[in-house]
Order: C-alpha cells, then structure tokens, then sequence
C-alpha cells in the first residue's frame, strides 16, 4: 500500500473542524492522510499556515518529492 500520490483531495471538512489532505483512493485510505485542526491553524498567521500545508501536499506527491528531493534530503539531515 503506497500512500504517496499526485492526485490528493484537499478540502475543510465542517465535521471535523479540519483542512484535511485525502488519498482519492477512499476504499484503501479512510480516513485522512493529513489533518489541520482548527486549533493549531488558528495559531498561525496565513503564511505560516500556507508553508505548513503546503510542505505536507508536497511531500505526498512523488512528482514533487523527486523534483525537491535535495532540499527534502537537507530537512532529514537537520
């Protein structure tokens, strides 16, 4: 079971009160491979929110991972 993916879903979902990053394969993955909570974006100013998301779609992407993969290598050696 391979979570990465270059299609993802991303949506606020009402229920739970959460930006939440979803596989589009829903009958493998059920619940959200990411999950935003209000609380912890209500914390942040907007372009701190847009780099925390933003990172998180990133690396689920293999396209993306591959095309960042010497920044994201640099992250894993900190």
């Amino acid at each position: 079971m391979n979570v990465l993916t270059d299609s993802l879903i991303t949506r606020y979902d009402e229920r739970l009160r959460s930006l939440v990053i979803e596989h589009p394969d829903k009958r493998e993955f059920t619940t959200p491979l990411v999950q935003v909570r209000e609380e912890t974006f209500a914390q942040m100013n907007f372009d701190e929110c847009a780099k925390f998301v933003g990172a998180r779609l990133l690396l689920l992407m293999p396209s993306m991972r591959e095309h960042f993969k010497e920044e994201i290598g640099q992250m894993q050696d900190r």
